[in-house]
């Protein structure tokens, strides 16, 4: 769906809005009026029960606007669909339908927030026309309203983490330089202390090469020069990854394809460490065709799926999610969602994730390398990774990724930050 859509939708109210209306009642005849009464004015979408409703929700949440559905039904009430819905898609217009008889549950769902309005039967077409339109343009300029505001809210929080990106980028630069010249005086250590213990093994009767006192030694002079070259090596990846990369985007390849590979490479490591994994994909073949560097994209998704996983229980599945495309900084983006399963992430681990060197409560010894290259990957194609914590937009990853980074109007990063925040050096 293109920005100019929903823009021209929300503008002109007038038309089949962009976003459907999902009518939910266990009675066939009732749905089958419902489309035909109301299908030229409205995207209608039915379902003839609760659990019905909830997989088309699971399904197309994205593009369902107004929720309508009758209160007795068997097994689960409407005011218990509702009660879900509230939970799970707030931003969705609910709307009960209910018998005089029902009332005091009709009242009981608006008074708790459950609702929007309640319709009583038999329902009066032309009524209800005007209270669909009035709730879908709500819905709308809702929806338009909330997206302003996460727009500037993910520039400012991009700017925030680039800033805490480059500074870790610099710092490693720096400790980079000063570590190898210490390093140099510690080498020439380990050469003088090997000679040394060379010359005390040929002069010392009894202590000769082979003894309890040599073997210690010997251990603990590899053990020191092992972790030696790890430091070294654990300076210079984040020096590295902390650098923004330019990317030559050469083609433009199918999101589905991308995500397939990604789920492959991220099974083979986690084959590897002897942890199945299970990875759920809805993502249509053909849904979106995106301008990539198709090696850095690939291992960005599957660092994102592996991260999901480690927060999940054991034995869960990690659920990759497309649902189309979004209006993003002037043009069009796909928006793929990395989901895990379980409780909510702590608040600490989702602020240290895009961070090296933080720890966090699932991987104490994790140098944050791997996430700080996702968040670079991102940033290269001009979008942007966001950690989500809980329902109903996590736990999990949502990676926004334009179709053309080249036709990406997303202001400087120095127009999102305070006055009192420095400018990056």
């Amino acid at each position: 769906m293109s920005t100019d859509c929903i823009k021209t939708a929300a503008a002109v109210g007038g038309g089949i809005s962009p976003y459907a209306v999902l009518y939910v009642d266990d009675e066939e005849q009732a749905l089958k009026y419902f489309k035909k009464a109301l299908g030229n004015s409205f995207d209608i979408l039915t379902a003839t029960g609760v659990d019905e409703a909830l997989a088309v929700l699971e399904a197309q949440s994205p593009r369902i606007g107004i929720l309508l559905t009758d209160h007795r039904m068997p097994t689960k009430t409407g005011v218990e669909l509702l009660a879900r819905v509230k939970a799970f898609w707030p931003e969705i217009m609910r709307i009960l339908v209910t018998a005089y008889s029902d009332k005091d549950s009709a009242i009981e769902a608006v008074n708790c927030g459950a609702v929007y309005k309640y319709l009583s039967k038999p329902m009066d077409l032309a009524h209800m026309k005007q209270v669909l339109g009035e709730a879908m343009r709500r819905f709308v300029d809702t929806k338009d309203r909330n997206a302003v505001i996460a727009e500037k809210g993910d520039l400012f929080e991009r700017a925030i983490v680039a800033d805490r990106v480059r500074t870790a980028a610099m710092m490693a630069a720096g400790i980079s330089h000063h570590v190898r010249n210490s390093l140099t005086a510690v080498n020439c250590f380990f050469e003088e202390m090997g000679d040394k213990v060379a010359v005390t093994r040929s002069g010392s009767p009894g202590n000769g090469a082979g003894s309890e006192k040599d073997e210690y030694l010997d251990e603990l002079l590899l053990l020191a020069d092992q972790e030696r070259v790890r430091l070294v090596g654990m300076i210079s990846d984040v020096e590295a990854r902390g650098v923004r990369r330019n990317f030559l985007f050469n083609e433009q390849l199918d999101l589905a394809a991308l995500v397939s590979s990604a789920v492959a490479a991220a099974g083979l490591a986690a084959a590897a460490s002897g942890h199945p994994l299970n990875v759920c994909v809805k993502v249509p073949v053909g849904a979106a065709r995106v301008a990539v560097n198709e090696a850095a994209v690939v291992r960005m998704l599957g660092t994102l799926i592996l991260h999901a996983d480690r927060y999940s229980p054991d034995g869960s599945t990690v659920r990759v999610v497309a649902d189309g495309l979004i209006p993003y900084w002037g043009t069009a983006a796909a928006r793929v969602r990395i989901l895990g399963a379980g409780p909510a992430w702590r608040e600490e681990d989702v602020a240290a994730f895009f961070t090296p060197f933080s720890i966090v409560s699932k991987a104490p010894n994790d140098f944050g390398l791997d996430l700080l290259d996702a968040f670079q990957t991102a940033l290269g194609h001009e979008g942007d990774i966001v950690a989500h914590g809980a329902a109903p937009a996590g736990p999990g990853f949502e990676v926004r990724l334009p179709l053309n980074p080249a036709a990406v109007r997303r202001p400087a990063l120095s127009a999102a930050r305070p006055s009192s925040m420095p400018a990056p050096a």
